[in-house]
């Protein structure tokens, strides 16, 4: 199974779409997602 940036983007929306989460925590996940991708496994995540 192969993780896109489509799809990191599409539960970014849910999570402020469906379950309402605040700006605050949003950021907070971006952030960790993009550290994961960026620092454990190398990628580049800048678009």
């Amino acid at each position: 199974m192969r993780i896109t940036y489509a799809d990191i983007r599409k539960f970014i929306f849910h999570m402020k779409d469906v379950e309402n989460k605040k700006a605050a925590t949003i950021n907070c996940y971006t952030a960790a997602i993009r550290f994961f991708f960026e620092y454990t496994l190398g990628y580049s995540m800048s678009v």
